[in-house]
């Protein structure tokens, strides 16, 4: 089988991240639309980080176009003096760009996490993941910006660090970048585990929070290409490098937007609902989840909540230890 010529990879590389941000970017407007029309301007920090999140996955598109308008070509064994460096520098800032990316949709879903259910055990729970995913991120960065030095200059020799010894500190994020998105994936699971609702919706409201899996496979073969191409060179892992951070950059802000923009589809039901009296007033149907706990009021002994996809329940709380048992 031939090897990928230098235009193919390009040009591979560019439509899947325009098409994946494109995507992105229509489910983060959704969501937006959503939170400022359709739940009565209901916004909160998963929102902001989640377009914090797709503008570092903008900037990394950037740079990626950057680099094909010069012409580098991370593939070419051939390149040498200011167009590899070229290369290695475009390459370079993307993958820093795209961690943070991954860190701030790791964040996005904490919060809307928080939105479910807002307590301090649920609060340690989710530091205790995030903490040391944001300290090896700062980490990987520092890494990155020693790799290759000098960057900034295509007249100064560069002195690029050994692939083996970069990868080392990316096989650590890797790994616990997994163990935070199935802690991610299985907290709805925990939390909605004893909420009395029909266990259909509970496998849906499941199902679409699992959706992060898909990011969490990208991160998987990533690692893998890490480990069986590492003999191949800095550059020509570059490239394939760059593939899997898209699609795991990109379906991880895919699969957080999903779950908020469910009730954009069922809220013709909600309104057709609330016409026939089932409803009582805005916290209706395809609302998307309860305030925060800071801002909402809570009761003594009933409160309302709803789940990912807009099930509202009624939750008993009792005001000394502050757990409750949900009824419909």
């Amino acid at each position: 089988m031939a090897a990928p010529t230098q235009h193919s990879m390009t040009t591979g590389i560019l439509v899947e991240y325009y098409v994946l941000t494109a995507i992105a970017l229509v489910l983060v407007i959704a969501r937006l639309w959503m939170r400022l029309a359709i739940t009565a301007r209901n916004w909160g920090w998963d929102d902001y980080t989640i377009v914090i999140a797709w503008l570092c996955s903008v900037v990394g598109l950037i740079l990626i176009q950057l680099a094909a308008n010069i012409g580098s070509n991370p593939m070419s064994t051939g390149q040498s003096g200011p167009a590899k460096l070229r290369s290695i520098r475009f390459n370079t800032f993307f993958e820093m760009a795209s961690i943070v990316c991954t860190l701030v949709t790791k964040f996005s879903i904490c919060c809307y996490i928080l939105r479910i259910r807002d307590d301090r055990r649920m609060r340690w729970a989710l530091a205790f993941l995030m903490v040391p995913m944001t300290l090896i991120t700062v980490a990987i960065v520092i890494v990155l910006s020693v790799s290759c030095t000098p960057l900034w200059s295509d007249n100064i020799p560069t002195t690029c660090v050994p692939v083996s010894g970069m990868y080392t500190a990316a096989y650590v994020q890797s790994a616990l970048t997994i163990v935070v998105d199935l802690c991610l994936t299985s907290a709805p699971v925990i939390i909605l585990w004893d909420v009395r609702i029909q266990l259909g919706r509970k496998l849906f409201v499941c199902g679409l929070m699992s959706l992060g899996l898909i990011a969490t496979l990208s991160n998987a073969l990533r690692s893998y290409w890490q480990y069986h191409q590492s003999s191949r060179g800095l550059s020509f892992n570059m490239t394939w490098l760059t593939v899997f951070c898209i699609l795991e950059q990109s379906a991880g802000i895919i699969a957080a937007c999903i779950p908020a923009c469910v009730p954009i589809f069922r809220r013709g039901r909600a309104k057709e609902a609330s016409q026939n009296g089932l409803l009582a007033d805005r916290q209706n149907y395809y609302e998307l989840s309860n305030q925060y706990s800071a801002q909402g009021k809570s009761l003594d002994r009933t409160s309302y909540t709803t789940t990912t996809v807009g099930e509202e329940c009624v939750v008993t709380v009792d005001p000394v230890i502050k757990s409750g048992k949900s009824s419909v």
